[in-house]
């Protein structure tokens, strides 16, 4: 290939470049010229594009008209563009506008179901347990009523026997063998048992003579159809034949959010056969309302008239249902009357007026006359938490706390309460606090040993509601005296003073002195100035102690805030470890006393390695501290790893890789792994099989390949003693490393990339336009 032909083909390459780059501008760049663009040629990848920013900025067809108008492009191109995105735009407006509607609709329920668990009486049909089933195995009632569907099972016993279970039929016919038909539907079942006893007697004359007896029961009870009318869930019901008014209005939810709970009508045939009042269940257990169903009965359910709210300090406060006879008395009665906190002198209700609210109020003596109107909301307040009576006494008594105030009371009869001092009682100076009729305080000095020398006296005052008696401690005027201790002692720290505490008496607390301890003791004194009063000097003292504590000359005693600092021997130095662990003969901690012990020659002494280790598998972890960059004072610690090539210090014991150990490293020797561990952004973290030869993309590869985040660029292994080799790029190829047993794969993930601002895409804009540029000229010069 000539020069011409490279650098023509090379300029038609950086245009294609350059036109990509360009194509994937979107409409929405700044300086974006849309006059010359063709909508039609427009891929579903760029109609995406364009989607996603209109919905980022929010922007509707209008909108982009507007702006691409102004950009140069044609109404025609337009028309084109906008067919081909409303579909989807006007589908995702809809769909946000769903979204809304059904937020609020559900704000709404659940405001609504709030409310609706305010309302006394709804908490029985929300009570999943409580559903008024009726008991089957109970005896059937004499009054129930028999009707097709009813199972009876018919017992002769005595003389002559049969047994038979029948149902009655639609027409209400039970057949009876040897007996016949006979009519029982629409009697009462009590009817029913004489009607059959006696068609069944014209055959087993054993039944007059009484040599035998008939016994019937209902063994399964007819399905009968209720109609439900204002409840939670209105509608047509197949229920049991047992069952009652509660029972099905438990089934349709309760009344309604504007149904009422006072006057529930059971419809039977069109006649009003019973208005309910579950008030007399829930507040006096009544269930005389609890009647039977029958078929095509209506259960309705109308608004309520007169609803009120109560709350604050009643026992169940909460909304309720007022007939018109009821007041404010009726309305205590329900919620179960006043907590033991309640302020009961006036009640403060708000009520709707014809276009504001307002705010009324009553007093105790109008309560049993207080009538209520609907959407009243009473509020019950506390009782002022002020006492009427109250006198205390805090500090150095016997018996801190409140007390009862009583007419004439003195100072010197709140401490005979209190059952007198403590014996660090500070008795010069005490302290009463009294509340002024401004609710004000005020601290008046007492003279506590003046009162109890002459108790009645002027300075024995009258006590007064709220009044407090502070009486003070003695060592409440001492600060906290402590002493410290530090160096060769096993617990450095600091410790209580007590009078009279000596020196040893310090160690033993502190646990007692180190082995590296020295015989000499330092103790540091502050020292206060005489003359001048502020000045603080401090002292140091110089001690010579033995072990056991025998020369007791120097057990001086100290004082408070001395500081002690036991003497560490000279030239005392402890034994340095390290320690061996893995595939070793004899693994532990080992002492290095000399400063060339190397990691070949500890593990030579420890036996050697096992037939287990992976010879290629050696490392040092070592502990190195270093400074903190900001705060030099504070000292960081960082693990690293130092990778051993063993099979080398074996060949050659002066190899560099055969280490100096340090105090404190710990070698491991890996055992024989055959596998290879992959880690990070591949689809399947695993351990593959050792393939020898083999790179690590083969590894990858059996891992699934490279997630959709993974940087292909860095890959790198970690190799069994630490060593890591990563990818390296040759010409336009990828040279993965060789893993080894029990080698670790790590693909890594691409950093994330930062989206360019508007004057970085006009930046780029610029350059490409003038590469192009430069790209024609060039293919113009070379033709």
């Amino acid at each position: 290939m000539n020069l011409k032909n490279y650098l023509y083909r090379a300029a038609l390459f950086c245009l294609f470049m350059t036109s990509l780059s360009l194509f994937g501008q979107d409409i929405f760049s700044a300086n974006q010229d849309l006059s010359k663009i063709l909508v039609e040629d427009l891929t579903e990848t760029d109609l995406n594009k364009i989607r996603s920013e209109m919905k980022a900025r929010k922007l509707k067809l209008e909108d982009l008209q507007t702006m691409t108008s102004a950009k140069g492009m044609s109404p025609i191109q337009f028309s084109i563009l906008s067919e081909r995105l409303k579909t989807d735009v006007q589908q995702e407006i809809s769909n946000s506008d769903k979204t809304q509607n059904n937020i609020k609709k559900e704000q709404v329920i659940i405001e609504q179901s709030e409310k609706y668990k305010k309302i006394f009486g709804s908490e029985i049909f929300a009570n999943k347990q409580l559903n008024f089933e009726p008991n089957q195995s109970l005896a059937t009632p004499g009054g129930y009523v028999l009707g097709p569907g009813d199972e009876l099972e018919i017992i002769l016993f005595g003389m002559q026997q049969f047994q038979q279970t029948a149902r009655i039929s639609k027409e209400g016919l039970v057949s009876i063998p040897n007996v016949g038909n006979i009519k029982v539907g629409g009697l009462q079942f009590g009817a029913a048992l004489e009607l059959l006893k006696k068609k069944c007697a014209t055959i087993y004359s054993s039944l007059k003579s009484g040599a035998s007896e008939l016994s019937v029961s209902l063994t399964d009870f007819k399905t009968i159809q209720i109609t439900i009318i204002g409840a939670q869930n209105p509608g047509n019901y197949n229920v049991s034949s047992l069952a009652t008014v509660f029972n099905a209005l438990h089934a349709a939810g309760g009344p309604g959010e504007n149904g009422s709970f006072r006057n529930i009508e059971l419809i039977r045939k069109g006649k009003l056969i019973k208005s309910i009042d579950l008030y007399s269940f829930l507040s006096k257990g009544d269930i005389s309302g609890n009647l039977n169903l029958q078929n095509d009965d209506i259960i309705r359910v109308p608004a309520y008239s007169k609803r009120v709210e109560i709350e604050g300090e009643v026992k169940r406060p909460g909304i309720y249902e007022l007939k018109e006879n009821e007041n404010f008395k009726d309305l205590l009665s329900f919620c179960s009357g006043f907590t033991e906190n309640a302020f009961e002198g006036i009640v403060t209700i708000t009520r709707l007026s014809e276009r504001k609210k307002k705010i009324v109020t009553f007093e105790k003596s109008a309560f049993d006359t207080l009538r209520l109107e609907s959407g009243d909301i009473v509020k019950i307040d506390q009782i002022l938490d002020l006492y009427e009576n109250r006198i205390q006494i805090k500090g150095a008594v016997n018996h801190p706390g409140a007390y009862e105030l009583s007419i004439g009371m003195r100072i010197s009869d709140l401490i005979r309460k209190s059952d007198g001092f403590r014996e660090d009682a500070y008795l010069s100076r005490a302290l009463l606090v009294r509340q002024q009729s401004n609710m004000l305080k005020e601290a008046v000095g007492i003279n506590l040993q003046e009162i109890s020398a002459n108790p009645g006296s002027v300075n024995d005052l009258i006590l007064q509601k709220e009044d407090e008696l502070i009486v003070p401690s003695a060592f409440d005027f001492e600060e906290e005296r402590v002493v410290h201790i530090n160096g060769e002692i096993l617990n450095s720290g600091q410790y209580p003073y007590f009078r009279k505490m000596k020196l040893f008496d310090l160690i033993i607390q502190a646990g007692g002195l180190k082995e590296s301890s020295a015989d000499i003791v330092e103790v540091s004194r502050i020292i206060n100035s005489d003359s001048i009063g502020i000045k603080v000097d401090s002292r140091i003292i110089n001690l010579k102690i033995s072990k056991d504590f025998s020369n007791e000359a120097e057990n001086i005693e100290l004082r408070p805030f001395d500081v002690v600092s036991i003497r560490k021997k000279t030239n005392y130095k402890l034994v340095n470890t390290v320690t061996l662990a893995g595939a070793v003969v004899y693994p532990g901690k080992y002492g290095i006393g000399d400063k060339n012990e190397r990691v070949g020659n500890l593990i030579e002494r420890a036996g050697g390695i096992n037939n287990e280790a992976n010879l290629e598998g050696v490392k040092i972890i070592r502990i190195i501290e270093f400074a903190d960059q900001l705060d030099s004072m504070r000292v960081k610690r960082r693990q690293i790893i130092v990778p051993v090539a063993f099979k080398k210090i074996s060949r050659r014991p002066n190899h560099r890789s055969n280490v100096i150990l340090e105090p404190g490293d710990s070698i491991v020797v890996e055992h024989l792994s055959y596998t290879v561990k992959m880690i990070g952004e591949v689809e399947m973290n695993s351990e593959i099989s050792i393939k020898p030869g083999k790179r690590a993309k083969y590894y990858i590869n059996s891992s699934g390949g490279f997630k959709e985040n993974a940087d292909k660029k860095l890959v790198y292994v970690i190799f069994a003693n630490g060593f890591t080799k990563k990818t390296r790029n040759f010409l336009f190829f990828k040279v993965y490393p060789k893993p080894k047993m029990g080698s670790q794969v790590v693909v890594t993930k691409k950093p994330e990339k930062q989206k360019m601002n508007t004057s970085e895409v006009v930046g780029i804009s610029s350059v490409l336009s003038s590469v192009t540029g430069m790209t024609i000229a060039l293919i113009n010069l070379l033709k």
